[in-house]
Formats: structure tokens, sequence, C-alpha cells
């Protein structure tokens, strides 16, 4: 089983080691390696920015950090992503994190209706967990597919 919970400061150096692996960066809309003090400051912004929400999926029985999934607020839409540990990768999390992420956010902010999902056209795996999720193919611009669910 897998829990869901705020981020907090005790998660960013997991989430920054994640964020900089080599595979999260050929998937990432951004490739660039981020370095220690740029991502203390976007994730302290997370942590204290109302049109932001980060959470962090667990196993409930080992605690052991799975994956990251962020919201960004923006017109009564909000915009997902996921960044999988390294190590969680083809375990089969991402369908069950995303699913655990998105009861949670809701449950928060009940007030919105969409969820949208912006993912290279590369990205097979996040495609396939995206879907599974329920998330289905809005359009298409360039290398990057948009998925939306509707609440």
């Amino acid at each position: 089983m897998l829990s869901v919970r705020l981020a907090n400061l005790s998660d960013s150096k997991e989430v920054f080691n994640w964020r900089n692996d080599k595979t999260t960066r050929k998937m990432s809309h951004t490739n660039n390696i981020i370095n220690w003090e740029e991502h203390n400051h976007w994730f302290g912004s997370n942590l204290e920015n109302n049109s932001q929400c980060l959470l962090i999926c667990c196993i409930e029985e080992t605690h052991e950090k799975v994956a990251a999934v962020r919201f960004n607020l923006q017109n009564n839409i909000a915009i997902i992503s996921i960044n999988l540990s390294p190590s969680m990768r083809g375990k089969g999390f991402a369908v069950p994190c995303l699913n655990e992420a998105i009861d949670c956010f809701i449950s928060k902010f009940s007030s919105l209706s969409i969820i949208e999902a912006e993912i290279k056209s590369v990205n097979l795996a996040s495609i396939k967990a995206f879907k599974a999720a329920g998330f289905v193919l809005d359009r298409q611009d360039k290398d990057i597919q948009y998925y939306k669910l509707i609440l």
C-alpha cells in the first residue's frame, strides 16, 4: 500500500537527486542539471506557494519514498507531473502514486474539474501510466502530448 503526504523540507535532498537523474532529465522539459541552490529556491517556493502542491508518495509499511507528484494550479486547471525515484521505476508504482496523489489533491482543492499532464512524446512509460490513471490525449504540439483528466 502507498500513502501520500505533503512534501516538507526533509524531502528536498531526495527530490533533488531524483530530478538530476539522467533519465529524469531526458524526460523533463528542461534537461539541464539543476544545482543545489536553484533546487532549494524552487523547493522552498513550492512549499510556500498556494498555487502549487507537492506531494510525496511512500510505501506505507517502510515509509520508503517512491515519487514526488506536483500540481501547479493555473486558471481552474491543475498541471500534474510525477517524478519516480530511480530505484522505484519499473515496479508498478506510477499508476498507484498518480491515483493516490490525485485523490489527496482533490480532497484539498475540490473546486477543480480538470487535471492536465504535459508529457514528452518519447516518454512512453509516463504516457502509459497517465492513460492507466484515466487521462486521455487532448492534443499534441511538436514533441509534447497533453493529457487531460476530467474530474
